[in-house]
């Protein structure tokens, strides 16, 4: 699949979702930013496994879900 249309595919999604999560309120808000920032930090652990570097990836997540609880609650 050409980057064009997974791009495009993504903001179909994507862009429904966020506006979703912002009609219903902040706990599903707060849900949906908290996802958001876990699928970034997979995809940082990606590329970090690419160049051979191996992250502690339940540590990070595990970090990643408790600071987001802090900051939205």
């Amino acid at each position: 699949m050409s980057e064009a249309i997974q791009r495009i595919l993504v903001s179909i999604l994507g862009i429904p979702l966020i506006l979703a999560a912002i009609w219903f309120g902040q706990l599903y808000f707060a849900g949906f930013i908290t996802l958001v920032a876990v699928l970034g930090l997979l995809e940082l652990n990606n590329m970090a496994l690419a160049k051979g570097y191996v992250p502690r990836m339940w540590i990070s997540m595990i970090a990643t879900v408790g600071v987001m609880a802090g900051i939205l609650t």
